[in-house]
């Protein structure tokens, strides 16, 4: 079985006239190769962040009740990086975070950019609308993470 593996490998990286050895190596006429496998190089994963690495507060800017009509909320996010890895060792430099707004009639959806790690850029502001009398807690999720080029 030895024998085969190691002629299997000599045929493979094209040596010819080579003399199989008990110990998986190959010698020829004019070089010795070492494992008859021939050398890979494998990259190192990209490394990107996920929605669970951010995190959006949501500041209620101005709320207009009217009764039992509902509310109408304007708000603003403040979105936080909390991965454990940091940003800027990240595989891309700019990220699209996709996130939803709850606590509406409807979800939002919406997204910001995050570039080189630091700063955020997008409308980070929206009304939603509330129907009942209270306006609700409103909360952001991070929905999803799109790497883009810079």
């Amino acid at each position: 079985m030895k024998s085969t593996l190691v002629i299997a490998g000599a045929l493979i990286i094209g040596l010819s006239g080579c003399t199989p050895l008990g110990s998986g190596t190959l010698h020829s006429p004019s070089s010795t190769v070492t494992g008859a496998v021939a050398p890979t190089t494998e990259e190192a994963p990209d490394i990107y962040p996920t929605p669970m690495d951010f995190k959006i507060d949501v500041i209620v800017t101005k709320e207009n009740c009217f009764g039992t009509a509902g509310c109408n909320i304007t708000y603003e996010i403040d979105p936080n990086y909390v991965g454990t890895r940091p940003i800027k060792t990240m595989t891309k430099k700019r990220y699209r975070v996709l996130y939803e707004i709850n606590g509406g009639d409807s979800p939002q959806s919406n997204s910001f950019v995050v570039t080189n790690g630091t700063s955020v850029h997008g409308d980070k502001s929206g009304t939603i609308s509330t129907s009942g009398e209270e306006a609700p807690t409103l909360t952001a999720t991070a929905t999803r993470v799109i790497p883009e080029e810079s």
